[in-house]
């Protein structure tokens, strides 16, 4: 399922994170997304080729429509641990937690386009690191079930496929939910899937997955629970993607990364990055970034810009940069704390900042065309201070 691909990729980032993580850390806000490792830009963003495995069990998801809570600006957060199991005492155990988040940045009345980020709870100073961006079904999606749908769930039970309704509590709160479970077996063991659906909304509350060994012992596990659903309030009504926006545009970010561990002088290197538009549509856009620290490959990415973006895009569209104020706060999220504000908006250039436990991102469009041309961010962590600029290329 792609649900246990994006976790698998968040569980790698967790337990690997063990400091500072500079190239592409420090380029999140030009790759606000990225796309599990299978998969090209084209594939993402295609629903037939992209499509969820659910509609294998449930055909009238395809044309089902979208819960009525789940539109342009809605933001979803979830608790996240995983950890494996050691066979013998010696072995090492990796584990870790942060938080998931999901954020709506376009809508259409076939499609729903949004971003999932990682927060990581456990390092001090590291911002949101984008996951994917994802254009699903209106009907299913990485986060949510369509309630009509859900009704009749227990029709596609099957031996490995079981379905039941119970209640759950969940991170303080009781739900009524519908369980799927899902159950595979190779030749190295067993994996299994389960989901619980509030029967109401649609809205995933818990996922798990577990992979056991032939003998039945326990290989790794990963766990998501709902820690809050709610609707970001902007002040601008929907848009356009800006004229400027077309496919096989590139952009290029030059610029550079000091380290700063408070012993001897700084270190900074040279960065720089290169994004291409690969799609536009009359809401969104999707791009690919490629990123270079020092004149080597530093990775690279893809993603999507949307409408409905509260932070993190290539683009901010006509209908934001008329109404936005300098001294305006955005966002003040109840869960992360992120604030999120705009420092400066003139004819010359909005300014839109994120700022969390230890780091602030700055993204500078400019004022006549929306367009990015730089970004700021600044790190501390304990292991030292990380201070990355970016500009663009004229």
């Amino acid at each position: 399922m792609r649900l246990l691909l994006s976790l698998t990729l968040i569980a790698a980032t967790l337990l690997t994170a063990c400091q500072p993580i500079m190239s592409t850390e420090a380029l999140a806000a030009f790759a606000p997304q990225r796309l599990h490792f299978t998969q090209s830009v084209a594939a993402a963003f295609d629903p037939i080729a992209n499509e969820n495995p659910f509609v294998i069990h449930y055909p009238t998801l395809r044309t089902a429509l979208a819960p009525t809570w789940l539109r342009p600006g809605t933001r979803v957060i979830y608790r996240m641990g995983s950890a494996t199991f050691a066979r013998t005492q010696d072995d090492p155990t990796p584990s870790g937690e942060g938080l998931v988040e999901y954020d709506v940045i376009a809508q259409n009345r076939r499609n729903v386009v949004f971003l999932s980020s990682l927060i990581n709870t456990q390092i001090p100073g590291t911002p949101p690191s984008p996951l994917s961006s994802r254009s699903e079904l209106a009907g299913i999606g990485e986060f949510w079930f369509s309630p009509t749908v859900l009704r009749n769930a227990e029709d596609a039970a099957a031996e490995n496929y079981v379905v039941a309704r119970m209640p759950l509590d969940v991170e303080g709160a009781t739900y009524n939910v519908v369980r799927i479970e899902s159950s595979t077996f190779t030749d190295q063991g067993s994996d299994k899937d389960v989901w619980a659906f509030d029967t109401k909304s649609g809205l995933l509350v818990s996922y798990s997955h577990a992979t056991y060994r032939l003998d039945g012992s326990m290989a790794s596990g990963i766990t998501m629970s709902l820690l809050g659903r709610r609707q970001i309030r902007l002040p601008w009504r929907s848009g356009a993607v800006p004229d400027w926006v077309r496919p096989g545009l590139e952009l290029q970010f030059n610029g550079s990364q000091t380290l700063d561990v408070g012993v001897g002088q700084p270190t900074t290197l040279p960065m720089s990055s290169v994004s291409r538009v690969t799609s536009v549509g009359a809401l969104w856009s999707t791009q690919s970034q490629q990123a270079y620290l020092y004149g080597r490959d530093a990775g690279s990415s893809a993603g999507a810009t949307g409408v409905m973006q509260l932070f993190g895009g290539m683009w901010l569209p006509e209908t934001a940069i008329a109404v936005l104020e300098t001294g305006t706060i955005l966002d003040q999220d109840p869960i992360t704390g992120i604030v999120t504000s705009v420092v400066q908006a003139n004819k010359q250039q909005v300014v839109v900042a994120a700022a969390g436990a230890g780091f602030v991102t700055q993204l500078y469009y400019d004022a006549s065309t929306g367009r990015l041309f730089g970004m700021y961010l600044e790190q501390h962590t304990p292991t030292g201070s990380i201070y990355t600029s970016l500009q663009a290329v004229q």
